[in-house]
């Protein structure tokens, strides 16, 4: 394309999309990252049936260089309609709840049912938001019938890398390599229930080097405030992790709490 002025008004839609992608966190140069900026958390409806809330939200989805970024937004909460057009039948199945480029609409790419389904392919074209998980002859899909597969993303900024290229060895001490790039990946466990006051939280597979782990969402079923501790953070963490639970208003440990819990994790592959 060359070069041109962003928002010129001889500019052609592709350019402003291209010039677009620059402003946001790359894969490569001109290749914005597909991502949620914000919202689009999906949700059950008030009582569970056979559609799914979507939060208001933002996610830039881009395919290729050449097409440039599509920035995707839903400025209020969507109701989106699932087993109408595709019911159950007497076999499990995913579905996952995307943001189409496309379309550019909020859409469930159905799954092919089967005693132990697999989630469907999302195209480059589109974000994953969630997962739904449907029972044989299900008709309607409960919170615990839907994982969020949101991944974030966000403006660009500094290469976090030129920060931890010098301050790398002096925050993760000798765990962190200066020859591999610093990433970050959001996790979330859902139901996981403590004992004792201590909750284990497992790590996905490929974390080899772990730099520093923390939770950013907690969301206990009581509506008790929980603080949460982490304990036993060694150099390398090798699968999980443990975390303390206690009431802030009389620092007494929970017992027994579920709760869904979401980290950010900092690490090399």
């Amino acid at each position: 394309m060359g070069t041109f002025q962003y928002l010129d008004e001889g500019n052609s839609e592709a350019q402003d999309r291209l010039a677009t992608s620059f402003l946001l966190a790359q894969t490569s140069p001109g290749l914005a990252t597909t991502g949620v900026l914000s919202g689009l958390v999906v949700t059950q409806t008030a009582t569970a049936s056979g559609s799914v809330l979507i939060a208001a939200g933002a996610a830039p989805v881009q395919a290729s260089v050449g097409t440039g970024v599509a920035l995707l937004v839903n400025d209020t909460q969507a109701t989106l309609d699932v087993f109408t057009a595709n019911p159950m039948g007497g076999l499990p199945r995913n579905d996952i709840v995307v943001f189409d480029s496309i379309t550019k609409a909020l859409i469930a790419i159905k799954g092919e049912p089967n005693a132990t389904p697999d989630d469907p392919t999302v195209p480059a074209t589109a974000c994953a938001l969630a997962r739904l998980r449907h029972a044989a002859s299900a008709a309607t899909i409960p919170t615990t019938k839907i994982d969020d597969l949101r991944v974030l993303t966000t403006l660009r900024g500094p290469d976090p890398n030129d920060l931890f290229s010098v301050l790398g060895a002096s925050i993760y001490g000798s765990n962190y390599d200066p020859t591999k790039p610093v990433l970050r990946r959001i996790v979330r466990s859902v139901g996981v229930t403590s004992a004792a006051g201590i909750a284990s939280v497992p790590m996905p597979a490929g974390l080899t080097a772990l730099l520093d782990v923390h939770p950013t969402l907690l969301f206990p079923d009581s509506p008790s405030a929980l603080l949460l501790m982490r304990l036993d953070v060694p150099p390398l963490l090798p699968g999980s992790l443990s975390y303390q639970l206690r009431s802030p208003a009389t620092d007494v440990l929970l017992a027994s709490v579920a709760y869904d819990l979401r980290l950010e994790v900092v690490y090399q592959a």
